[in-house]
């Protein structure tokens, strides 16, 4: 008797486990579908392309928080040498940087106010953007709107330019900083010392430093602001494909082109300067070995100096060392945004 219950409970226990494990490829199979149709739905893709351009914006923040000190040491040596930013020739205008933050923090609350008026005229509300909250009252309505898409803007217009214009004016001072090594080498003349080239060495090799740390600094941050770019215009992309062509999807459609635009080329153009400043002292140093007088003692010493010039690496900045920021990635970038995020849309 005893023998035969043990039977039982075996057999309901074994019964039991097939069960469970039944129920389990059930919903294996009902997430892995559920998974499939999210990402074939149209609007299930441009809603993905949001999520990750927030995942990528807390990560830019946290990987420039994590270089606090790196960037701190790149801070201090700007402001120890703002003696060089503050000629106008190399210094960016203090009203030209207040201007462009105006414009960053204005933008999102005009877009938003401009949405949510159009909204209000037709008597109609999006729930897309209040994350399907309505409410019959107009005011309620149109302040609903220009609320949740202030919110809207702010993440996906004013954080990313922000980052963009904190890394774009550290790149910038430090490509001052190697333009005035490259006009002090160019208005040398045969009277000038063996000491002034020394000076002029000492400053470049302190400026050589600063930018190599530079690179490794900005090298993640670059990558994954870029990355954010990428998205933006991808979901510009979807509305400009699968939207409703009406003049609020306009508008949000050409505030994430315009972001993205604006954020590649002002970032790969600036990125671009600091080699091409090398290559001109480079360049300048060769040209003042050819002209100096090779039976002088006292220019002898002057060609040692300046073939050491000659022989400095001209650094790149790379976005993550996977692309090199120059003005030809511009091009490239634009051309891998639409082909791939056409081929991703139309992905049956």
């Amino acid at each position: 008797m005893e023998n035969d219950t043990i039977r039982l409970w075996k057999k309901d226990d074994n019964t039991v486990y097939k069960s469970q494990k039944q129920m389990d490829k059930r919903k294996s199979y009902v997430l892995a579908a559920f998974v499939h149709d999210l990402l074939l739905s149209k609007d299930a893709k441009a809603t993905i392309a949001y999520i990750f351009v927030d995942i990528l914006i807390f990560t830019v923040w946290y990987s420039m928080y994590s270089q606090k000190k790196n960037l701190l040491i790149l801070i201090q040596f700007i402001k120890s040498h703002s003696d060089v930013l503050k000629i106008k020739r190399y210094g960016l205008n203090a009203r030209v940087m207040d201007a462009v933050l105006f414009v960053i923090f204005t933008f999102p609350v005009l877009l938003a106010g401009t949405y949510a008026y159009f909204d209000y005229r037709e008597n109609k509300m999006n729930r897309f953007w209040t994350f399907g909250h309505t409410t019959q009252d107009s005011k309620h309505r149109i302040l609903l709107d220009f609320v949740f898409l202030y919110i809207y803007f702010t993440v996906y217009l004013e954080y990313p330019c922000l980052i963009a214009f904190s890394l774009f004016l550290l790149i910038y001072n430090y490509g001052k900083f190697l333009l005035r090594i490259s006009e002090n080498i160019k208005i040398t003349s045969p009277i000038t010392t063996t000491e002034q080239y020394v000076k002029i060495l000492s400053d470049y090799n302190s400026v050589e430093k600063k930018i190599h740390l530079l690179k490794g600094t900005l090298s993640i941050p670059l990558l994954l602001i870029l990355s954010v770019c990428f998205c933006i215009q991808y979901t510009a992309l979807s509305f400009g494909v699968h939207g409703r062509p009406s003049l609020q999807h306009i508008l949000v459609t050409c505030s994430n082109v315009c972001t993205g635009i604006v954020i590649i080329f002002s970032l790969a153009l600036i990125s671009d300067r600091i080699p091409e400043y090398m290559l001109e002292i480079k360049t300048t140093a060769g040209f003042l070995i050819d002209n100096c007088n090779y039976h002088s003692l006292n220019e002898l010493e002057k060609i040692m100096l300046l073939k050491k010039f000659k022989k400095k690496e001209t650094i790149y900045l790379t976005a993550g060392g996977v692309v090199y920021l120059k003005k030809s990635f511009i091009l490239s970038a634009f051309g891998a945004i639409f082909t791939y995020g056409l081929l991703v849309l139309n992905l049956k």
